[in-house]
């Protein structure tokens, strides 16, 4: 099968009009930069994520934006899984994302691993290129300690402070 580089300039916050990819193709996506609406937009536009509306679409986005700005509530976080798992997949798509998908200048990493863990569980094949921001995010996994990015300031990580925030703040209440 030939490769085919498309570039185009779109806005990921208006949903895509998908292409038909013959089976077993796959897809490769540049940075994302924690930034899970680049994903969806990508899932959706190469026929992994099939028959999206337009306003299941719009609320993704109102989320990530809500996100972005007010942080994750309960709720939020509820109705975006629901969501998520009323999709149909198409597993036959695989998806390769190059580095930057975690740990960056996005609203919060818990929304994208939600969206990886469908993707996972309707046995979509994903492969994640490993890149700074992801091993800073896996540094602070594995030693179980507060994020502090190593080599950006925190706009550069602001995903992790927030998905940080999420997890910690509720502890200490």
């Amino acid at each position: 099968m030939p490769l085919v580089l498309v570039e185009e300039q779109v806005n990921i916050y208006q949903m895509p009009e998908a292409i038909t990819l013959p089976p077993y193709s796959q897809v490769t996506v540049g940075d994302l930069h924690g930034n899970t609406m680049k994903l969806l937009f990508m899932l959706v536009k190469h026929g992994v994520i099939k028959e999206m509306t337009d306003d299941i679409y719009e609320l993704l986005v109102e989320t990530y934006t809500f996100a972005h700005k007010e942080g994750l509530k309960d709720y939020i976080i509820s109705w975006y899984v629901k969501a998520l798992i009323e999709l149909e997949y198409n597993p036959s798509i695989g998806i390769r994302l190059i580095g930057d998908e975690l740990c960056d200048r996005g609203s919060n990493d818990y929304l994208t691993l939600i969206l990886l863990n469908q993707l996972h569980r309707n046995k979509v094949p994903v492969e994640i290129i490993l890149s700074n921001h992801g091993i800073d995010f896996l540094e602070a996994w594995e030693k179980g300690e507060a994020y502090r990015p190593a080599y950006f300031d925190e706009n550069f990580g602001r995903s992790m402070y927030n998905l940080q925030q999420l997890i910690i703040v509720p502890l200490l209440v």
